[in-house]
C-alpha cells in the first residue's frame, strides 16, 4: 500500500516536471554562454580597457612640474610655450610659470623647469613632448614633484623681461659708480647686483645684473647701453642682454 502511494506520487512529480520544463523552453529565449577566453578577448579590445591603459607610468604620477633638458641654448620662454601647441585647446594656457636654468656665468644651460596648472596637463605635456625633436635636439622630459627653491628664486626667472645681464664693464667698477652712470643715461634708478665670478679672471671686465619692476624701463636703458662704450672710454664696450 505504501509502495503504491509512493509510486503514484513519484509519477505525478515526474509528470509535473515535464510540463514545467516544456513551459520554460517555450517562454525563455535561451542563449549559449560564451567561453571565458572569448570574453577576455572582447574585454582586451573594449573602450573601457583602452581607457584604463591610457595613463601608464610615469604619466600616472600626480605631479604638476616638468623638467626639460637638451633644449637649444638660445631657447626662450616663448619657445617652450610653443611646445604646448596641439596638445591643449587653443584657448587654454596650461602653464603657470617657466624657470630657465643658468650656469654660474649666467648663461643658459639648455634646461628648464615648467610648472603647470594641473597634474593632468603636466602629464599630457610629458607624454607628447618627451623625445620630440625640437630645433634639432631630441628633448628629455621628466615629471617632477618639486622645483628646486634656488631655481625659483633666481632673479633671472622672477624678473623675466625686467632684468639685464650687462657685461664688459671695468673690473674695478663700483656699485655706486654704475648706479650714477645708469641714472645719467636714463634718469631712472635700478637695482644692481655684481655677478662677476672669480673663476672668470681671464678678463679684466665685470658682469652685473640690472633689475627693475618695469619692462619699459629695462628696454629703455638697454637701448642706451648695449654696444656702447662705457663712460666714453673706447676700451670697454658694453654687451647687454634682456632676460626673456
Amino acid at each position: 500500500m505504501n509502495a503504491g502511494r509512493s509510486n503514484s506520487f513519484a509519477n505525478r512529480r515526474r509528470a509535473r516536471d515535464r510540463i514545467e520544463n516544456q513551459t520554460l523552453s517555450r517562454t525563455l529565449d535561451q542563449k549559449s554562454v560564451p567561453p571565458p577566453s572569448s570574453m577576455l578577448r572582447n574585454w582586451e579590445n573594449s573602450p573601457k580597457k583602452l581607457h584604463l591603459n591610457f595613463w601608464k607610468e610615469p604619466y600616472t604620477r600626480l605631479y604638476q612640474n616638468i623638467h626639460i633638458s637638451k633644449l637649444p641654448i638660445s631657447v626662450t620662454h616663448q619657445d617652450i610655450e610653443m611646445l604646448t601647441q596641439g596638445i591643449y585647446p587653443d584657448n587654454e594656457n596650461p602653464i603657470n610659470k617657466i624657470f630657465m636654468v643658468y650656469n654660474d656665468y649666467y648663461k643658459p644651460t639648455g634646461s628648464a623647469w615648467v610648472q603647470f596648472n594641473h597634474s593632468r596637463n603636466a602629464s599630457l605635456f610629458a607624454k607628447y613632448v618627451n623625445q620630440k625633436t625640437f630645433y634639432g635636439n631630441k628633448l628629455n622630459v621628466e615629471l617632477m614633484k618639486y622645483i628646486p627653491e634656488e631655481i625659483q628664486m633666481d632673479p633671472l626667472n622672477y624678473r623675466v623681461g625686467k632684468c639685464i645681464i650687462l657685461a664688459g664693464l671695468p673690473r674695478d667698477v663700483t656699485k655706486s659708480y654704475l648706479e650714477e652712470y645708469l641714472i645719467q643715461k636714463s634718469n631712472k634708478r635700478f637695482e644692481l647686483a655684481d655677478v662677476t665670478r672669480e673663476a672668470a679672471t681671464i678678463s679684466d671686465t665685470s658682469k652685473w645684473l640690472i633689475l627693475s619692476n618695469s619692462s619699459e624701463d629695462i628696454y629703455f636703458i638697454f637701448d642706451r647701453i648695449h654696444n656702447k662704450y662705457f663712460d666714453g672710454d673706447n676700451e670697454y664696450k658694453l654687451k647687454a642682454r634682456v632676460v626673456r
